[in-house]
């Protein structure tokens, strides 16, 4: 029963850590493959797109906010 709701515990804390980072694309409206297409791009030099670029840290500000309960 312990291990149960230690594993249950930890799924509910990925799935908390998942939803957030999808925040940068839900605020935006912008689709997740987009989202992540930019980020490979920043490899390439380029800067990601200025509405990702604004919501990116409010949503590390989120996920780090959770990763600290």
């Amino acid at each position: 029963m312990l291990a149960e709701v230690v594993e249950l515990r930890a799924k509910n804390k990925q799935l908390e850590q998942a939803l957030v980072s999808r925040a940068v694309s839900q605020h935006r409206n912008v689709k997740l493959r987009d989202v992540a297409a930019a980020l490979v791009t920043t490899t390439k030099g380029q800067e990601l797109p200025e509405a990702i670029r604004r919501e990116w840290p409010r949503a590390l500000r989120r996920l780090h906010a959770l990763e600290r309960r």
